[in-house]
């Protein structure tokens, strides 16, 4: 007679059917994957942006009890100082724009963004307002707006870098920064107890690097963590559409791209984690439109989940290469999902698990993340995001056949184990997306998943 306990680790795509579930269990094994000679997959060739295809349209009527300031040189030029965190606004005093605005008023800030004025001081910085975001529908009667940008093929320095470290009064007025340092841009920081490092690239061909490198350790628990990635070409296409101040569409997809991921890991002692590292720098290109300061941001994460208890070690890699891309389409209050991917491949170049009792250990890149937005506030809670996930997993489980007599166990007569790998990839569309006025989904949503082969060995396999 088996005797097992389900745990909840799974693969992070679970709407599929392809569930993984790990099984606890009281004694040991060790079973170890076979490493294939190559690893990592090559981009196709010749693959780029179609940028002779990018427009904009922007067509609106303003509502009108809004404020509309759309002067983009004129709000930017009296800016003194912009704290998306804390929702400070600070402009020069004698800036003729602020005649017109009120307590409760929405208001477009050309260039700088949509905001409700909560609260109004003259200080001896200059007249400070206290703001909120505000969605386009707090702005707008009726319009159509919408574009195609090809993002790789645009110029470095039509860009900008954020770190966390800039002022922002000074990136907005510019509207555009070149990327931070000749190398790109690179971010190193504690990210709770997690080490970073995180670096983006570009290269030719329209191509853009991604290295990220992670570790924690603390008393026996320890991880490692190493991504390196590879993108090529990324057109963003979003079309929103207001009617008597509500959205009536809304689709936002990512075409001709192209992306290869490499990840790897190795862990011990975890115990139970699901966490998500979100990197905080990210590229930004600039889309204003009427004032309106949209942007669509790149950048990345890490999701991480163990079951790794204090005798539990593992060590894997694994690569993918996909190209297409994803979208959603929010018409007539029904959400559809867009899976336009083209190709998509995946192995397991290496893995292994140690323990005494069953484990596993998932851990996922999150690049590239598109998410698009108004403002370049530092902090992006308030974007649509788009998400390329590439997920490696592996789980260990072991199990005990015990004799009974009565229903008493007598004897340990055998103990099998199985080892299982797999690599999976897919696209999730997510963020609050302040910007639209309404929330379109409560959670991350899957738009597609693609997955590799799953790797088996040992006798509890069978």
């Amino acid at each position: 007679m088996h005797h097992r306990r389900r745990a909840a680790l799974r693969r992070l795509f679970s709407h599929s059917a392809r569930v993984v579930l790990l099984s606890l269990a009281a004694c040991g094994g060790d079973e170890k994957g076979q490493t294939e000679p190559e690893s990592g997959f090559a981009l196709t060739p010749g693959l780029g942006e179609d940028a002779a295809g990018d427009y904009t349209m922007f067509d609106v009527a303003w509502r009108p009890d809004a404020r509309i300031l759309d002067d983009v040189s004129e709000v930017q030029a009296a800016l003194v100082r912009a704290d998306s965190e804390t929702g400070t606004l600070v402009f020069e005093p004698g800036f003729a724009g602020l005649d017109q605005l009120s307590v409760g008023d929405a208001a477009l800030l050309g260039g700088v963004g949509i905001f409700r004025i909560m609260a109004r001081e003259s200080t001896a910085e200059g007249e400070r307002l206290s703001v909120t975001e505000a969605a386009l529908t707090d702005v707008i009667e009726d319009g159509t707006i919408g574009w195609k940008q090809s993002f790789l093929s645009a110029a470095d320095d039509a860009k900008y870098g954020l770190d966390g470290a800039e002022d922002e009064a000074t990136i907005i007025r510019s509207l555009r920064q070149p990327l931070l340092g000749p190398d790109g841009l690179k971010f190193s920081q504690s990210i709770g107890a997690f080490q970073v490092d995180f670096q983006m690239t570009p290269v030719s061909d329209r191509t853009l690097d991604m290295s990220l490198t992670g570790k924690y350790g603390e008393g026996p628990a320890s991880l490692s963590v190493k991504l390196a990635g590879k993108l090529r070409a990324l057109t963003n296409e979003t079309l929103i559409v207001i009617e008597g101040s509500s959205l009536t569409n809304f689709r936002a997809e990512t075409t001709q791209m192209e992306g290869a991921m490499t990840v790897e890991a190795e862990a011990s002692a975890l115990g139970n984690v699901g966490q998500t590292v979100q990197v905080p720098a990210r590229i930004a290109l600039p889309i204003v439109l009427g004032g309106i300061p949209f942007h669509i941001d790149l950048g990345g994460a890490v999701e991480l989940a163990s079951t790794l208890n204090s005798k539990g070690t593992a060590k894997f890699k694994g690569s993918a290469r996909f190209s297409g891309g994803g979208g959603v389409e929010y018409k007539d209050g029904r959400l559809r999902l867009i899976d336009s991917v083209e190709e998509a491949e995946m192995k397991l170049d290496d893995s292994s698990l140690s323990s005494n009792v069953t484990v596993g250990l998932r851990v996922t890149s999150v690049f590239p993340e598109i998410g698009i937005g108004i403002g370049v506030q530092k902090a992006v809670s308030g974007n649509a995001f788009l998400r390329f996930k590439t997920e490696v997993l592996s789980n260990l489980e072991i199990q005990q056949r015990l004799e009974f007599l009565g229903p008493l166990p007598v004897a340990d007569t055998e103990t099998k184990t199985c080892l299982t790998g797999s690599v999976g990839i897919g696209a999730t569309y997510g963020g609050s997306a302040t910007l639209l006025g309404i929330s379109i989904v409560d959670s991350e949503v899957p738009i597609w998943t693609r997955f590799g082969e799953e790797r088996k060995s040992g006798a509890g396999c069978e």
